[in-house]
């Protein structure tokens, strides 16, 4: 079973400014404020396969999480992937020009045996904890706005 939640921004920025900005994750920790730390484990630059171990404070909760990069579309889409106990976490980032520049729209999916914690974040993510889900990527959000303002 999976579910999913989409949440987005608009950015006053030209679409290829913020997938140059949005696609560096190198310079993550600068822009996102949750992030602590991002330890690239494979790879290079944003292409699949590109490993990486990104360490978050949400809410007061640290969590440490192993991505890797499953699809990149140039200039439009890139998905990243995490498993943990019996869940696995994607992110669809998508870069779509809006009347404003972009629109910055971030896809969370999460599917699994339905039991531990992947049953916990079905549950954020479908509503009953997205406090914490909705937190994270508004955060996230907010950030690449804020980096990319005029």
């Amino acid at each position: 079973m999976a579910t999913a939640a989409v949440f987005n921004r608009e950015i006053i920025a030209e679409p290829e400014v913020v997938w140059r900005t949005v696609t560096d994750i190198d310079r993550w920790p600068r822009i996102l404020s949750s992030l602590a730390s991002l330890d690239r484990l494979e790879g290079t630059g944003l292409a699949p396969g590109v490993r990486w171990r990104e360490t978050r404070l949400i809410l007061g909760v640290t969590a440490v999480v192993e991505m890797t990069v499953t699809d990149v579309q140039e200039g439009r889409s890139f998905t990243l992937a995490a498993s943990a106990e019996d869940a696995t976490i994607g992110l669809t980032y998508r870069i779509k020009p809006s009347s404003l520049g972009t629109r910055l729209e971030v896809t969370v999916n999460a599917d699994g045996a339905g039991v531990g914690l992947g049953k916990r974040l079905r549950g954020v993510i479908a509503g009953g904890g997205a406090k914490l889900a909705r937190e994270m990527i508004e955060r996230d959000l907010a950030d690449f706005q804020a980096a990319l303002r005029p």
